[in-house]
């Protein structure tokens, strides 16, 4: 599961994804990201909170 507050709901936050190789990297802005290794989109989307 992943918490992620302070930036809007599921969709702000899936709308900060990007598939890169074998992970998801989320660009917050400012150089603030977060990579998620060896996962997909789809697999990602279902384990967010805001």
């Amino acid at each position: 599961m992943l918490v992620i507050k302070g930036f809007g709901d599921v969709e702000d936050v899936l709308g900060a994804a990007k598939k890169v190789g074998a992970n998801v990297r989320f660009d917050f802005g400012d150089g603030d990201s977060l990579i998620v290794q060896n996962t997909t989109l789809g697999a990602v989307s279902d384990d967010i909170l805001t």
